[in-house]
């Protein structure tokens, strides 16, 4: 049975209410030699970076307890917290090889601080067809904090390295 040669995602993982099934789906449509490439958060770093906020270590859902204004939230409420162990347990359970790349989430609240399209730079036309450039909004404030928190609170360790958002699984 011919299948998908790619399945790829950016940031949907973290909200599938069933992952192992979503996964298993995913691997049963995967052609022989396919890929998957995911982007996702991985909830063994304490940090939650929808809301930007730190996570109660190995209990990130403790954390509407510290703060309960998030058990109202429907993006809080669609987490399922998925870790690279988890996610290792479905690939094997599928036959897939997975790899982790490093430091992927770091790169991206780096990008946001240093490129001008997130910093309130004008915008370039994305077309030479176009007549009005649209304009790139001001820079949140909040990135440059969420930077620096991510920085000290998931990089500093050795291990950060090692705990890594994006994956790459392809079959046996």
């Amino acid at each position: 049975m011919a299948g998908f040669d790619l399945i790829f995602s950016v940031m949907p993982l973290e909200h599938i209410p069933d992952f192992e099934a979503a996964f298993a789906g995913m691997a049963a449509v995967l052609a022989p030699q396919g890929r998957m490439i995911h982007l996702c958060p991985n909830y063994m770093v304490p940090y939650e970076p929808h809301f930007g906020l730190p996570l109660v270590p190995l209990a990130p859902r403790a954390t509407a307890l510290l703060l309960p204004s998030l058990k109202a939230s429907g993006l809080w409420r669609s987490l399922n917290f998925v870790t690279y162990r988890r996610v290792r347990r479905c690939a094997a359970a599928a036959g897939l090889t997975v790899e982790f790349a490093p430091r992927m989430m770091l790169r991206a609240f780096e990008r946001l601080d240093r490129d001008p399209i997130y910093r309130g730079a004008p915008a370039r036309p994305r077309h030479d067809g176009l007549r009005s450039v649209a304009r790139a909004r001001p820079a949140a404030p909040h990135w440059r904090a969420a930077l620096s928190a991510f920085r000290r609170r998931c990089c500093s360790s050795s291990r950060a390295g090692e705990l890594q958002p994006v994956l790459f699984a392809e079959r046996l």
